[in-house]
């Protein structure tokens, strides 16, 4: 069965560029983006009969910090051994632990050119 990853940001170029480095590593992945973080809870742990192997979650969001959604992911029985990545255009080293904390299994901060997507992304899904 194909790995199944989940992406939650309210920037749709950055959905695309991180979609586009996804499929480059690994085109056999099933990749589904959110755009609203309450419908990605809702879809994860209400409606969602699997588990995924990956959920990014951009921290910034404007209805719903990356935080709270990370924290409300955790929450479930369903979740708890899924590998969730957090990420941001900026996140200090300081923030990158309290998120480990919080139950984040990796952070990175957002690349400043689309195509640093791929090498940042390998690295997370081939370990």
């Amino acid at each position: 069965m194909p790995k199944t990853v989940v992406l939650i940001d309210d920037d749709p170029d950055d959905l695309f560029f991180m979609k586009e480095a996804l499929d480059k590593i690994d085109s056999s992945l099933v990749c589904f983006s959110f755009t609203n973080p309450e419908e990605a809870l809702r879809t994860l742990t209400k409606e969602l009969v699997f588990s995924p192997d990956y959920i990014f979650v951009d921290i910034n969001m404007p209805m719903m910090t990356g935080y709270d959604c990370l924290r409300e992911l955790r929450k479930s029985d369903g979740l708890k051994e899924t590998t969730i990545i957090m990420y941001s255009t900026y996140l200090p080293s300081i923030e990158a632990e309290k998120l480990k904390k919080q139950g984040a299994t990796y952070s990175f901060q957002k690349p400043y050119k689309a195509g640093e997507y791929l090498s940042i992304l390998r690295n997370i899904i081939k370990e």
